[in-house]
Formats: C-alpha cells, structure tokens, sequence
C-alpha cells in the first residue's frame, strides 16, 4: 500500500490505537512511526526497536511471543482508560514521534551538528 494511502487515512479517519504483533523486527517501525505522528498510541512486541518506542507513556508493551488474550488485555486496557489517560497517551505518542522521528528536525539537527566539527 503506498505511503500516501496510510497518510491519508490517518488523516481522515479516527483511530484509537495501533497494533503491531511482530514477532521480529530489525529496528524502528516506520508503521508505529506513522501513527504517532497522528497522536495514535500503539500496542506493541518487545523485539527489535519496539520498545525505545512503546512504553506506558505512548501504549501498551507485551511480551515478544504475546497469546491472544495478553493482546486482547492490552486492548481492553486502553478501551477502559479514562479520557485523561488516553489523551496522554495520545499526546506523548505525537510527542515522541516530533523529537526522535520528525524527519525536517532530524535533518535540522543533524545539518547543526555536522556544522560543529
């Protein structure tokens, strides 16, 4: 699916939480990357660079190899959370997303720390 699809979704559409059950991954995933750049909080495996990226601040963590019913508890968690807390949630995701992944600051910073040496 072309990224300007996913774009446009996001976009468009609201969205709760995103969903990753990856039971490997070699690094950062441009699909949470995505949704947390529209404030959507994730539920992901620990594995690869998913945890630097999910934590109780931006979703919900699980274990490498997660059963139905872990995935399902993390679901449930988020669906009973107050307003409070998923607007948190939501927030940090973006928040996360602007620091570490947003690429016209990271080009910004990088460009600032070449110029230092």
């Amino acid at each position: 699916m072309p990224n300007e699809t996913i774009v446009d979704y996001y976009k468009s559409t609201h969205i709760d939480l995103f969903l990753t059950a990856s039971e490997t991954e070699g690094g950062t995933p441009v699909s949470i990357m995505e949704a947390f750049s529209f404030g959507v909080p994730a539920v992901g495996t620990d594995v690869g660079g998913i945890p630097e990226m999910i934590h109780e601040g931006t979703g919900f963590l699980l274990g490498a190899n997660p059963t139905a019913a872990e995935i399902a508890a993390a679901i449930a968690a988020y669906a009973d959370a107050t307003a409070a807390k998923k607007t948190a949630l939501r927030s940090n995701a973006r928040q996360l997303w602007r620091n570490s992944f947003y690429d016209k600051a990271n080009h910004t910073r990088f460009v600032t720390e070449l110029e230092k040496l």
